[in-house]
């Protein structure tokens, strides 16, 4: 089965009109002794160059906590500690979603004030599989009302519907 899932990975990104900067990252990395395909993706919270400081500190911890083979709650933690939080919205100043495919079809999803992704098997729609781990995260971000770590672990098999890759699949944000 592994020697038929495919994983591709793209972003594209739009600067806001006058800003300098795009406000969002995101990081792709291949680790080939592993077959593992990462991907790490930040909002900074608003635009501009601060958004985009912020998202890309996220995202640029986020990957190499994910490389590192570091616990998925404990790097979330990690990270939400070290953002900063509004002091008007009391949010954390990034929001955030990591992703660690396996080949041989295992894929783990952390979402941290982002919208849900969404996975397709061709046209149909795959619900995902999530649990949410352990105790709720600690730190500043925390007491955000959209701070709900959670994370997918699937394996992929055809009996049953999972949030792992496979042909013909696409996962997206919304």
């Amino acid at each position: 089965m592994a020697e038929d899932l495919f994983i591709e990975m793209e972003a594209a990104q739009y600067t806001k009109t006058g800003q300098a900067a795009c406000g969002d990252d995101v990081r792709f990395m291949t680790v080939e002794k592993e077959n593992r395909h990462l991907v790490a993706l930040s909002d900074g919270l608003g635009s501009g160059v601060k958004a985009n400081i912020l998202a890309t500190m996220t995202t640029s911890m986020a990957i190499k906590f994910l490389e590192s083979n570091v616990p998925m709650l404990e790097a979330v933690e990690i990270i939400m500690d070290s953002l900063p939080v509004c002091e008007v919205r009391k949010i954390g100043y990034a929001t955030f979603s990591l992703f660690d495919f396996r080949l041989g079809g295992r894929a783990r999803i952390s979402e941290m004030g982002n919208p849900g992704y969404i996975h397709l098997r061709g046209t149909e729609e795959i619900p995902p599989s999530r649990t949410n781990r352990s105790s709720p995260p600690t730190g500043p971000t925390a007491k955000s009302a959209n701070a709900k770590p959670t994370s997918a672990p699937a394996t992929a098999s055809s009996s049953a519907p999972t949030a792992s890759p496979s042909p013909g699949s696409a996962c997206a944000r919304t």
